[in-house]
Parts: structure tokens; C-alpha cells; sequence
């Protein structure tokens, strides 16, 4: 060990250019790496989504449901699945075993897609093919545009707010809550279509056989070649009520109009968005994959800025999911700011001016080699990463004060300030390396949490016991070499109430050590105290109560209430 210090001591030309190349390339690595809310995860769930158009719930379970939850029964690996079923759509959930990884999951999803594909009870009037999708950590929603105002008007407004959004290189996709398309209602007469002989049916061919468009080829002459195109659709929708549906036996044409009125409106989607109390539209935006999360908000929150809304629309951003990024990273700002101010007054005041630098300089070279080698492990500056960082702040100052100070004391000793450097790093190896590595051990255990839990978390004592490590080396081998730069060739004398001090510890100490008895017995009945008399009352709780971000408010009608009573109530 003390060959290896003394190299570095002697060598300062090496040691400027590893501090250089560790902060620059940590630097280059924060700047860049994307920061997001979690770090992206495999997860452990497939979702198969089927749609029927126009059955009823009952009816979906018997065509769709059953046969997907069928094909699901023999693929191996799964733990659990339930379907969710409405109308129309059947929502299957396929819950893997804990320990999956992506390998197993594709290998999964392609046998489930094979299942699938040999169904063949699958009814005829089903448009496409169920849906197998996964979670993705990196594809959650990140921020939601809350628009409220008159419904013509924010309609508009979100149909063109959805559109810039969507063009933003930040965002993958927008998904729309509460956005009606347009829609035209032909409500038929029944006793007037039943005199003229009309049936629903009727109707349907009629409209389906007029609006349509189609492509036939290419017709050549001698003289020209023209493409033959059918455009049979509609440009007005009230077009529909002139559509014929069959010619009477005096000459007349039965037109729809005759038989149905027509009426424009919304499409019922079954939900209605509310802001501030107002009738709204919601939108959903989720970032790309390698997007950063803080960007990708600060870019929409931007076009939403820039974005002329109608008199009365108003647009507010809601569950901002860089919220919590932003908050580690201003907490690892503030705790690094406050410990700067700290260790820096207790190091000027017990120490000097220059081992105050110093130490303090060790921090962000810890911190940023530790950022350096985030894109090696496919690490992300995320709420759990951070964490880490902010958990070891503390354990890094303290092995730099710890060698610093050993190296002072050498200094006052009469040591030559290279001599002492060596000497005081070379003592303070073995008690400085036994204190991290016990420290490592207990984050250690943290790294065979299994499932979920474990995938989420597993990278925060990773990052802890990386920062040890890059604490230790930094203490042994960048700054034994640090404190020999521009060091005087007189050692800094003690300060007068450090020397006081110091004599009050000897004294106490001695008189400590004569009544060994007495003092052993003193703690050992304190720590009885504590355990046998305070600790059963102290409770257990694996999360603290902590303000609430929001409320949920969930309100069950009777089976059967309109979604528009359902608002009223609401």
C-alpha cells in the first residue's frame, strides 16, 4: 500500500490528468444520460387486448375472452392472469413469475402470439387481430394536458394542441381523454319505414354501398392512358339523407330522408374529463424511449405556452411525473451545498484553509466518476439512482476528513509534507478500508431483493457502494497528492482550543479507563433502558404517513346510471 500512495504522491502530473479526464467524462455523462422518473425495468406483464364492435360484455367474454384465457393456459412461466371485461373490449393481464428477464419475456410474448394465431373461433364480424402489449418504464405517461372551456371551442383547441404535441421529437404519443369525434346520427321512423317496406338493414347497405372509393386500374388508348378511379363519399355529412334506398313502383325515389331524421353530434366514448370543476379534454403525452423526462416536460409545457387557445380555454399542466426528478435533484444540490458549507467551516476551524479545499474537491471527483460509468451499467439518472448518491453524500466527506486529518497531524509532527502525506494515508488504509467495506456489506443484501421491488431498486445500494469505492481510491490516491501541492515547509501549528480540547479528552479518558467497571455497567444499563424500556413502544412502519400529493374520490352509481347523471353526482 505504501509503494502504491507514494507513486501517486510523486506523480502529479498523473494525478491532475486522472482528476481531468474523471471530471470531464463525468461531466459529459451528466449532461447527457437521460434523466427519468424510474429506471426503465422489465416488467413483468403482457396484456392481450381484444375488440368486438357493438357486443356486449357478456357476449365479448364468450368470443373473445375465454379462448384468449385458453391459449394463455399453456404457455409456461406464468403466475397469474385476469381479464377485465366492457363492452366491446376484452383486457387481458398476464402476470409472469418475479425474476423474468427480457430474453424470457420475448421468448413469452412470441409463444402467446402463436397461441393466438392458431385461434380460429374467433368471430367474423372481429376487425383485428388482439393486441399483445407490454409495460415499458421508459414509456409511461409523463405530463397530462388538462384543457377546459366551452366544448366547441376546446375541442378545436385540443385537436390542434394534439397535433403539435405529437410533432415534438420528445414525444411518442398523445392520448386523448374526453375527445368526442364528430358524428351523425340517422334516426330512423319506424312506422314510416315500415309502410315504405325499409328495414334497418336497408339502411345500413344503402349508406355503406354510397360512400365508397376505390381504384380500378389504368385504361390505355392509343392517344392517352387515364387511371380509372370510383369516388362515391360523402363531403357533407347531410349528404346521407339523400342517399336512395330504393325506387318506388310509380317512379319515385325512397330517399333516407324520408324515412329518418338526421342529427350531428359527438360519439359517446363513455368518459368526460373535468378540470377545475369545468368540463375538459385531457391529453396524455408519453416521451420517447431515450427521451429525458425533465425535457421532454419543460418542451411540451413550452408548446403549450406557445400555443394560441380560443377566448375562454384554458390549458393546465397536471401529474407532472418530472416532479420527482427534479425534486432528487435539487435535494442532492441543496444536501451538497449544505455539507460544502459544513465540512468546509468544521475543517477551517479544526484544520487549515487548504485541506478544507481539498477535502471538499473530493466530492464532486467521487460524484462524477461515479456518473461516468453510468452508461457502462445502462444506468439512468433517476428517483433511485439519485437516491443513492444523496444517501452516500455523508460516508465520502467522512473518509476524506479522516485522511486529511492523519496527514495534518504528521505535517505537525515535523514530517516533510510528502513523508506525512504517505505515512498518514498509509495508517488511515486499513481502518478507513474496514469502515467501507462494512458499510458495502450492509447495502449488500439490498441487491438479492427479488421481483419487482428488487428490478426497481436494486440499482440505489449499486450506486452506493460504487461511490465507496471511487471514496476510497480518491482518498488514497488522489488526495495524499492534493495535500502535498503548494504545502509550506513549516507544518501548521495547533490551534490553542484544539490543544484544550485535546487535553480535556486525555483527562476524561483516563478517569474513564481507571473506572473501567463502573463505566461499562453505565452503558450497559442505558442500552437495557432503551431496548426493554422504549422500544416496545416505538412503532413499525415500513413507509412513513407522509402529506398526501393528491386525492382520489371514487363515487359507484346503481347499475344502469347514465354517465351523464354520473357527472352531475361527480
Amino acid at each position: 500500500m505504501e509503494r502504491l500512495v507514494r507513486f501517486f504522491v510523486q506523480r502529479h502530473l498523473l494525478v491532475h490528468t486522472i482528476t481531468l479526464v474523471v471530471l470531464a467524462i463525468g461531466y459529459h455523462t451528466i449532461t447527457t444520460t437521460p434523466r427519468e422518473t424510474f429506471p426503465d425495468v422489465t416488467m413483468n406483464q403482457l396484456i392481450v387486448q381484444a375488440i368486438l364492435p357493438g357486443a356486449s360484455a357478456q357476449d365479448v367474454e364468450t368470443k373473445l375472452t375465454i379462448p384468449i384465457e385458453e391459449a394463455v393456459d399453456k404457455l409456461d412461466g406464468v403466475k397469474r392472469h385476469q381479464t377485465i371485461i366492457t363492452d366491446q373490449v376484452s383486457m387481458t393481464i398476464v402476470e409472469l413469475l418475479d425474476d423474468i428477464d427480457k430474453k424470457g419475456l420475448d421468448e413469452v410474448e412470441q409463444d402467446l402470439k402463436t397461441e393466438l394465431d392458431a385461434i380460429r373461433a374467433f368471430p367474423l364480424e372481429m376487425e383485428n387481430d388482439p393486441q399483445i402489449l407490454r409495460f415499458s418504464a421508459r414509456k409511461f405517461p409523463v405530463v397530462e394536458v388538462a384543457l377546459s372551456g366551452p366544448s366547441g371551442l376546446v375541442t378545436e383547441a385540443a385537436r390542434d394542441l394534439e397535433t403539435r404535441l405529437e410533432r415534438l421529437d420528445e414525444v411518442s404519443s398523445v392520448t386523448s381523454i374526453g375527445l368526442q369525434d364528430s358524428e351523425l346520427r340517422v334516426l330512423v321512423d319506424p312506422v314510416r319505414a315500415r309502410e315504405l317496406g325499409i328495414t334497418m338493414l336497408d339502411i345500413v347497405r344503402a349508406i355503406e354501398a354510397r360512400n365508397v372509393s376505390s381504384t380500378g386500374g389504368n385504361l390505355e388508348t392509343r392517344e392517352a392512358r387515364r387511371q380509372v378511379v370510383l369516388w362515391s363519399r360523402y363531403n357533407d355529412p347531410l349528404e346521407v339523407g339523400d342517399t336512395i334506398l330504393r325506387f318506388s313502383t310509380d317512379g319515385g325515389a325512397v330517399r333516407i330522408r324520408d324515412v329518418a331524421r338526421l342529427e350531428l353530434g359527438r360519439e359517446d366514448t363513455g368518459l368526460i374529463a373535468h378540470t377545475n370543476g369545468k368540463p375538459g379534454i385531457s391529453l396524455i403525452v408519453r416521451k420517447q424511449a431515450n427521451a429525458d423526462v425533465i425535457d421532454s416536460v419543460d418542451t411540451v409545457r413550452e408548446a403549450v405556452a406557445q400555443t394560441a387557445l380560443p377566448p375562454g380555454v384554458t390549458a393546465t399542466l397536471i401529474n407532472d411525473e418530472s416532479y420527482w426528478t427534479r425534486n432528487r435533484l435539487q435535494l442532492i444540490v441543496n444536501n451538497g451545498l449544505v455539507g460544502t458549507i459544513l465540512v468546509a467551516g468544521a475543517l477551517l476551524l479544526f484544520l487549515t484553509p487548504q485541506v478544507a479545499v481539498w477535502v471538499l474537491f473530493g466530492i464532486p471527483i467521487v460524484f462524477l466518476s461515479v456518473l461516468a460509468v453510468f452508461p457502462a451499467l445502462g444506468f439512468s439518472v433517476n428517483v433511485v439512482t439519485l437516491t443513492g448518491l444523496v444517501v452516500v453524500l455523508g460516508m465520502v466527506v467522512d473518509d476524506a476528513v479522516v485522511v486529511a486529518e492523519r496527514i495534518v497531524a504528521k505535517r505537525q509532527k515535523g514530517l516533510e509534507s510528502e513523508e506525512a502525506a504517505v505515512q498518514g494515508a498509509v495508517e488511515m488504509s486499513r481502518p478507513v478500508s474496514a469502515s467501507a467495506v462494512t458499510t458495502v456489506l450492509a447495502f449488500a443484501p439490498l441487491l438479492a431483493i427479488g421481483g419487482m421491488s428488487g428490478k426497481m431498486t436494486w440499482s440505489m445500494p449499486f450506486v452506493v457502494m460504487l461511490a465507496l469505492i471511487a471514496s476510497i481510491l480518491e482518498s488514497f490516491l488522489i488526495l495524499p497528492a492534493h495535500m502535498t501541492i503548494g504545502a509550506s515547509s513549516t507544518p501548521p501549528p495547533k490551534r490553542a482550543f484544539v490543544i484544550a480540547m485535546e487535553e480535556w479528552y486525555r483527562r476524561n479518558l483516563k478517569r474513564a479507563l481507571r473506572h473501567r467497571p463502573m463505566v461499562i455497567s453505565a452503558f450497559v444499563g442505558a442500552f437495557c433502558v432503551i431496548m426493554l424500556g422504549l422500544l416496545p413502544y416505538m412503532k413499525v412502519v415500513l413507509y412513513p404517513n407522509d402529506d398526501a400529493e393528491a386525492i382520489f374520490v371514487k363515487v359507484n352509481t346503481p347499475l344502469g346510471t347514465s354517465i351523464e347523471e354520473t357527472e352531475a353526482i361527480a
